[in-house]
């Protein structure tokens, strides 16, 4: 039996491939595009027939169906990523509908009659109405993305084939479905992803980023639906179409819980924020169910609610109305609670399955064991215990052992008391928050002592605090102190009677939590480094290091020699240990700025001595494709002077717009970078304001003009002139509401310019970008599209432009979502025709020097190992000293692909070994 799978490579058809081939006297046809990735069949390559296809070519597809004369067919190929289909609406359709009926047509005129299998989605069904659950075949479709449209149209020509033709053709609707192999721009893999980086410390920030958590779905293992597939084969009545999914159906966030308790690490998700309301709720159920919907839209994670039995918690001798207990200052005992109103069982049931309906955690807190069991037969898996019952050890045992987490507050408690507590019931050995308070009602600034926190990180993994103070800076500090949980009670009016007395109306946590999240922010990272905004002041205050007198050669450099003058230029205040104490290489004047090739640099000279590095300065050994410099026109010969490279990259400027080029000419070849300020405004080729977008074009064409006559000053540049575009898309302070026009504006702004005779590259925007306002004071704005790896690609491909790839943006902006860089990398890569480089930090902790950040140097080179383009170093004022900073990146990077090489072929020498 011939069975031909398009879409081999994929996540499905590979699987599927692996399924078939074991199964005895069937033959394997798989169809994958040219450039397919191959590594999730090298496992059965030898296995399978593969023929090389295009679902845009249907002559490849007609050949193939010729040749293979199937018996089954597997219409896996698609453009299946939903996202991409909104960039790429018409690329989807001619992908998913036209290369369907290219299939079909292809089996009519072949003559053979296959079983043909034709694999659509569940996105046909959209938007499902609650009338219409559960979901069945006859439900209907109501597409949210172009992506679901498509998939529509297939469906329904697929049926079309059938009834026309009487081709034996069965339909799926294939619903979630995940395993290894799957693309972590899926929700469950992307998840996997972060943990097992966090786990790996590849991911240094234990921070877990996520989408919709609310979300339901229903998962199911890829390996069932692969033979699900085949017996839709096997057993489907042609014409027919049927659903595939799991049998169980759950929230996102469930399953990111599922996966978060299959790891030990400490992950961070952002404050998680408990507000108690079961106090202010008093037994009244519709009150509740607002300030559910309150504390939903506030941002609160988590409620909590709390029960007793007062003839469990309370000595019966209390509840006796003659009752003349006395306590403290011989006041008669009152209990708070006496009077509360609890609900019942019913009750709470209605209310945990509408904070699942809002994506609120339900967080109990039992004060007996009577309680307890009421809860934990409702279904409820979080627990608080309040301080005052921290030392009722049955009740603590018993949630420790039967339940998911437990908030243990320590009020009341020295740290010796929580040291025997956490020893005795081997907490640590369990999911416990470890909880700050102070049991005073309202709690007093004097008595908050927050730097307790750091008491209770000796005995716990996590730590909160459960505020009973009114102060709003409590919050915060606890949050600088390392707080992962916060808790308050809140209420909805401020009216209300009997109110917990240090309860807050719950529209004030909104502006609480927003609070919390800016000064985790603010806190950042535990590491020190320059920011790109310190570096603009630098640029403007910082001093270089000047002759304060003649110099001879071979003497050792003094402090006397020297002073420190504005501006910064060539070697600077920074570098003064490097320089004073050392030897002078040659004759300096009274008044020359001192350069690093002034002074015997032994750590150079010893670099040089390395065979990748040697005294021409040839960083190039290792990199793969041309190495480069950005340059000016005022100093390309400085910059050049005895260095091995192949082009420089000339950054215009404001001042260069208005005056004529004077350019020598050079043996190299050419590349420009756009201006990103004329007349003191930072240009923006995607404004929403029309004049200025039209003023900015207006300029880039002028510059343009320009390139295509420099062009003829530089021997090598013998092709079009590479032109790298900044779109723009900044706006300050705040990010767009609607960014999507961008795409539209940049484009066109694109057809407005005359890009005759240049090769435009698209570069890549940085999340967090800074930028000088007319008084030369530096603001941080945002930008707000060209920053994913699939807009890039989409749109680069859609207009058929190249990309230049600024990896340090790159990597900024995948630290802010959490996506892999690695995977980054891979998808722009067949559009990426000219590469920046430096090394970063954080979330705007560009221009760093390589090696000096948090890049991940060993997969650029994994990535960019085959790369025939140019890499041009961006380190910040790295033109200052003839340029010794971009060299140094040069050699350093030389370095990182030897590094890699050496391993890599270490590693192939060891396979070769093991074989």
């Amino acid at each position: 039996m011939n069975v031909m799978i398009t879409g081999v490579t994929g996540f499905a058809g590979s699987y599927l491939a692996e399924y078939l081939v074991k199964k005895p006297g069937v033959k394997v046809f798989g169809l994958k595009r040219w450039n397919s990735p191959m590594q999730d069949i090298k496992q059965i390559e030898d296995k399978i027939n593969l023929i090389n296809f295009d679902l845009g070519d249907p002559h490849s597809i007609y050949r193939a169906v010729n040749e293979i004369k199937p018996d089954k067919i597997f219409h896996l190929a698609a453009q299946s990523y939903v996202p991409m289909s909104f960039r790429a609406p018409i690329d989807t359709l001619r992908a998913n509908v036209f290369g369907t009926v290219s299939i079909l047509e292809a089996v009519l005129e072949s003559g053979c009659n296959p079983v043909i299998h034709v694999c659509t989605s569940s996105e046909v069904y959209g938007q499902v109405e609650e009338k219409d659950l559960p979901i069945n075949e006859d439900t209907p479709f109501r597409p949210q993305s172009p992506y679901g449209v498509s998939k529509v149209a297939e469906d329904l020509i697929a049926y079309q084939y059938h009834v026309t033709y009487g081709l034996k053709i069965v339909r799926s609707r294939s619903f979630t479905h995940t395993g290894p192999r799957s693309k972590q721009v899926f929700v469950a893999p992307s998840f996997a992803k972060q943990i097992a980086d966090i786990e790996a410390g590849i991911k240094k920030d234990n921070t877990i980023y996520v989408g919709n958590l609310d979300s339901v779905r229903t998962f199911l293992d890829i390996r069932d639906m692969v033979e699900a597939y085949w017996l839709l084969t096997e057993k489907g009545i042609p014409g027919e179409a049927y659903n595939i999914a799991g049998t169980h159906t759950c929230k996102v966030g469930e399953m990111l819980n599922t996966l978060l308790s299959m790891t030990d690490v400490k992950l961070k998700s952002g404050i998680y924020f408990i507000a108690e309301v079961g106090k202010s709720c008093n037994g009244n159920l519709d009150y509740c169910l607002k300030i559910l919907r309150e504390c939903k839209k506030s941002g609160v994670n988590a409620v909590r609610f709390h029960h007793f039995f007062l003839e469990e918690s309370v000595h019966p001798s209390v509840l006796k109305k003659t009752s003349q207990t006395e306590r403290a200052w011989s006041l008669q005992l009152k209990l708070p609670f006496i009077d509360e109103i609890l609900f019942n069982e019913m009750d709470y049931r209605t209310i945990l399955e509408y904070c699942r309906e809002l994506g609120l955690d339900f967080i109990a807190t039992p004060w007996d064991l009577k309680s307890f069991e009421l809860f934990k037969k409702i279904g409820i898996t979080d627990f608080k215990v309040h301080s005052m019952n921290a030392m009722n050890i049955p009740l603590i045992s018993a949630i420790l052992e039967n339940s998911h987490k437990l908030y243990l507050s320590t009020g009341g408690m020295t740290e010796k008391q929580v040291e025997i507590l956490c020893r005795n019931l081997r907490l640590s050995e369990y999911n416990v928050v470890l909880m700050h308070a102070v049991c005073a009602y309202p709690a007093p600034e004097s008595t908050i002592n927050m730097r307790a926190l750091n008491i209770l990180k000796k005995y716990s993994k996590s730590v909160g605090y459960s505020s009973n103070d009114l102060n709003k800076s409590s919050v915060l500090s606890a949050c600088a102190l390392g707080a992962d949980v916060i808790e308050k009670h809140v209420h909805l009016y401020d009216d209300q009677l009997g109110l917990h007395k240090s309860s807050v109306n719950v529209k004030s946590i909104g502006e609480m939590i927003r609070n919390i999240n800016e000064i985790k922010t603010i806190i950042g990272k535990e590491i020190k480094y320059e920011s790109r905004g310190e570096m603009v002041n630098q640029e403007i205050l910082s001093k270089s290091i000047v002759l304060k007198k003649d110099v001879k050669q071979g003497k050792i450099l003094e402090e006397s020699d020297v002073t420190l003058q504005l501006p910064v230029k060539e070697v600077n205040a920074k570098q003064w240990f490097d320089v004073i104490g050392k030897e002078v290489t040659s004759n300096l004047q009274k008044g020359d700025y001192l350069h690093s090739c002034d002074i015997l640099n032994s750590k150079l000279e010893e670099a040089k001595k390395d065979s990748s590095l040697s005294t021409n300065l040839n960083e190039r050994v290792f990199i793969p494709g041309k190495i480069g410099v950005v340059a000016r026109f005022k100093d390309i010969d400085e910059m050049i002077k005895n260095r091995n490279i192949d082009y420089v990259e000339i950054h215009y400027a404001a001042s260069d717009l208005k005056k004529e080029d004077e350019c020598k000419d050079y043996d190299l070849d050419l590349v420009v970078h756009l201006p990103e300020y004329s007349d003191g405004k930072l240009l923006d080729l995607c404004s929403y304001d029309e004049e200025f977008r039209l003023f900015s074009v207006s300029v880039i064409n002028s510059v343009m003009e320009k390139a295509r006559n420099l062009k003829r000053h530089f021997k090598k540049c013998t092709g079009d002139v590479k032109f790298i575009v900044h779109p723009g898309t900044m706006t300050y302070p705040h990010f767009l509401e609607d960014p999507s026009r961008q795409y539209e504006l940049f484009e066109d702004s694109l057809r407005r310019m005359d890009t005759s005779g240049l090769e435009v590259l698209v570069e890549n925007m940085v999340t967090y970008p800074w930028f000088i306002d007319g008084g030369w004071v530096p603001k941080q704005g945002v930008s707000n599209t060209f920053l994913s790896a699939i807009d890039m690609y989409n749109f680069c491909k859609k207009l058929n432009l190249g990309m230049c790839l600024d990896l340090c943006h790159a990597k900024l902006y995948t630290n802010y979502t959490g996506e892999s860089f690695l995977e980054y990398m891979k998808i722009v890569k067949p559009v990426v025709k000219h590469i920046h480089y430096s090394d970063c930090l954080g979330l705007d902790g560009e221009g760093l020097q390589v090696g000096e950040g948090d890049m991940d140097w060993e997969d650029v080179c994994r990535v960019f190992s085959d790369f025939q383009f140019g890499w041009t170093p961006e380190i910040w004022n790295g033109h200052h000293d003839n340029g010794e900073k971009f060299y140094e990146a040069h050699r350093r990077l030389n370095d990182k692909f030897k590094q890699y090489r050496t391993k890599a072929l270490s590693s192939c020498k060891d396979f070769k070994g093991d074989a």
